[in-house]
């Protein structure tokens, strides 16, 4: 008995022997085989791929690399766009609502605290501006000076004969425009309102304070015997004697400044092409060869346009020299009177042709007067200043 669960006993831990064995190999099997494959996917991905597809993927990252490069270039033609547009904003903005203006025989000036200077004859007061305060634009007539304050009154000074100066009531108004014997303002609703002499040398009604059912208007113009208003839709309505055709101005379209003279009209369009109707007796309407023009100013008779590149082109009456800009440049702004232009320049300085009578030069040594709100980066881009 003892013999057979002896022989028992050891067959069972041969048999348990066996297994284990058994089940070594087999683990042993398994990891080579494990490592038998690790080993040839990495061979594998370390091989080098057929050559069609190595030039596949070369033109696949050439060709990325190429719409990343277009991608770019487009986003820097946008911002560039973007900065143009702001620029000739500014320049424009400037010329509809002015931080000088010249009118017969003086000139005024925004100061950057919001006062205003003045030089020139004085013989209607239209240089006693020293209390005025606060002032966002200026604009002169003949004898008289006007201010808009930045809660939207007015003030004015000067000759008030014609009843000019009749301003003291204005109220919400965004931009005025004197001119001659005018005042002209625009209200914030688009309307409206216009006071002084309303009628012509030879005492004929002129009609052009005929403005109250105007709407829609986003700037004014005064003339010596008319008014022009620009519509928000870019055409243009006008009023006023029209004996010179000054006021056939109803088919101009796309239309973003207006300015008036002496019984004639420009117009700016959108393309930086000037329009013009009324008298050219001197050659003031000679602008249809403009070009890239940003912003238009007219004096009595004679007219001048700003260009993108900061240079000045002007024509018309030049008895006094007013139109002896061909080598002015870096211009971002420009003051006109009847016999005088003047030009602000990037770096704050100021040219000066025309009229030397009366002390209206003085403007030449004046500093401080605020220049268009945008960059010197962005003027230097555009006007090629090194």
């Amino acid at each position: 008995m003892k013999d057979s669960e002896s022989r028992n006993g050891r067959k069972s831990s041969t048999n348990s022997g066996t297994k284990i064995t058994l089940a070594v190999i087999i683990l042993f099997l398994a990891i080579s085989l494990i490592i038998t494959v690790a080993f040839k996917h990495a061979h594998n991905s370390e091989a080098p791929l057929p050559q069609e597809q190595v030039s596949q993927s070369g033109e696949e990252k050439a060709l990325s690399e190429t719409q990343v490069q277009a991608e770019r270039e487009a986003l820097e033609l946008e911002q560039k766009e973007e900065r143009e547009s702001e620029y000739k904003k500014a320049l424009l903005d400037w010329a509809i609502s002015p931080a000088s203006d010249g009118g017969h025989s003086h000139v005024i000036a925004i100061m950057s605290d919001g006062t205003v200077i003045a030089a020139g004859l004085d013989n209607f007061g239209q240089l006693q501006t020293e209390d005025w305060s606060d002032i966002m634009s200026v604009s002169s007539g003949a004898w008289h000076s006007v201010g808009l304050k930045s809660d939207g009154t007015v003030v004015a000074v000067g000759n008030a004969q014609y009843g000019q100066c009749d301003v003291w009531e204005w109220t919400d108004i965004v931009q005025i425009s004197a001119f001659a014997d005018t005042t002209v303002g625009l209200q914030a609703d688009g309307t409206v309102v216009s006071v002084g002499k309303d009628t012509n040398h030879s005492g004929a009604y002129t009609g052009q304070h005929e403005v109250s059912d105007w709407s829609d208007i986003v700037q004014v113009a005064a003339g010596q015997f008319h008014t022009l208003g620009l519509k928000s839709d870019g055409t243009v309505v006008a009023a006023g004697q029209n004996h010179y055709g000054q006021c056939d101005v109803s088919e101009w379209t796309d239309v973003v400044q207006v300015a008036a003279g002496y019984d004639y009209s420009l117009a700016l369009r959108s393309d930086g092409t000037v329009l013009s109707a009324g008298y050219n007796e001197y050659g003031q309407c000679n602008v249809e060869d403009w070009t890239d023009i940003v912003a238009i100013y007219a004096g009595f008779q004679h007219s001048v346009g700003l260009k993108a590149d900061g240079t000045v082109l002007a024509v018309g009456w030049n008895d006094r020299g007013e139109l002896n800009v061909e080598d002015w440049n870096n211009i971002v702004a420009l003051s006109l009177g009847p016999y005088f232009t003047a030009g602000f320049k990037a770096d704050g300085s100021i040219v000066y042709t025309g009229s030397y009578e009366d002390g209206m030069n003085a403007i030449e040594s004046w500093d401080g007067i605020p220049l268009p709100k945008v960059s010197a980066e962005t003027v230097a881009e555009f006007q090629g200043i090194k």
